[in-house]
């Protein structure tokens, strides 16, 4: 069936075993496959190197110089996580802006499209305005969730409250790129209807209610229960870390996304991602990147919290932030 034949589309990415949710972030803010895990690995090792330049300046014997090769590379984890200045690079070369929000609505402009990227507990998920709706794209989710444009910063002045770190995605020029036709590479890449996405949610809810139901009959006193539910929990609870370092990883398993019965979601052939506007060759009075290798340094300096649990706090937020995405 054709992209045109089947109506609006969505694009998302769902993640599996892996900690690729900064790759996902990134192409579902973008609405489509734009980038591999291997290009934002060579991105990150880049800003590796212009960090190690920046570094040697005071002197390539100093205890500052040693201490920072010994912690190895600040923007690339080998379990595949990347830090914010890799994501602000990535976006630099299409012409992008990705801007810390410090307060909700700055940086916003009337007539403006924008998206958002967000980071809580190293887990970057996006929000992204679709064919005039607005998703949560987190690939931790069934499935992208509608958010009313009513209660839009309602939604994100909860987030910001419980930690999350929030970022404005802005177009020097135009609008954000809309979901386009663009080969799939995986089989976690998706482009869906709103009629598929709700599928996916009604068949997420039906195996939670399963898992439920066997942990009652099994006599269990609800643990089993709570493990069922890790892959929704993990990407939202849990406190934030002081920096995006690679030691305070989550290792969580999640389940593969559910086969839909009304049509699989359509993945193209040819593939046409939109050039890339700026290379690495610009870089070096670009004032974005030389924000996003000092955010980046400053994981060097600081010591990420470890996440050990689930507080009851973060709990109730969960719930809250379940019944305010179904108003």
């Amino acid at each position: 069936m054709s992209m045109r034949s089947r109506g609006p589309l969505v694009y998302w990415e769902k993640q599996g075993a892996d900690r690729m949710c900064a790759l996902h972030c990134l192409n579902s803010v973008l609405q489509g496959p734009y980038f591999t895990e291997a290009e934002l690995s060579s991105i990150g090792l880049e800003l590796d190197q212009k960090e190690r330049q920046l570094m040697a300046e005071g002197g390539t014997h100093s205890k500052d110089y040693q201490a920072f090769l010994a912690e190895g590379s600040g923007n690339v984890a080998a379990d595949g996580y990347f830090n914010v200045s890799v994501l602000i690079e990535c976006l630099r070369r299409k012409r992008i802006h990705c801007i810390c929000q410090r307060n909700v609505g700055e940086h916003e402009e009337a007539g403006v499209d924008f998206g958002y990227i967000l980071n809580h507990a190293d887990h970057w998920l996006a929000l992204r305005r679709v064919h005039g709706t607005w998703y949560n794209l987190d690939s931790m989710k069934p499935a992208p969730t509608v958010i009313s444009s009513f209660h839009l910063e309602a939604f994100l002045s909860s987030l910001k409250g419980q930690g999350y770190t929030i970022f404005i995605v802005r177009p020097e020029v135009g609008d954000l790129p809309a979901p386009g036709a663009m080969q799939t590479r995986n089989n976690n890449q998706f482009y869906l209807t709103q009629k598929e996405i709700d599928e996916l949610h009604r068949k997420a809810a039906e195996q939670e209610t399963k898992a439920a139901q066997e942990a009652q009959r099994l006599g269990g006193n609800g643990d089993a229960v709570s493990i069922s539910l890790s892959p929704q929990l993990s990407g939202s609870l849990g406190p934030f870390p002081k920096c995006y370092s690679q030691k305070t990883r989550l290792q969580e398993n999640h389940s593969s996304l559910v086969p839909l019965e009304a049509g699989n979601p359509t993945r193209l052939e040819d593939r046409s991602p939109v050039a890339d506007a700026a290379g690495p060759e610009d870089a070096s009075e670009d004032p974005e990147l030389q924000e996003a290798i000092r955010l980046s340094m400053e994981c060097y300096k600081k010591e990420g919290a470890d996440v050990t649990h689930v507080s009851l706090d973060a709990l109730e937020f969960h719930a809250q932030d379940q019944l305010m995405l179904q108003l």
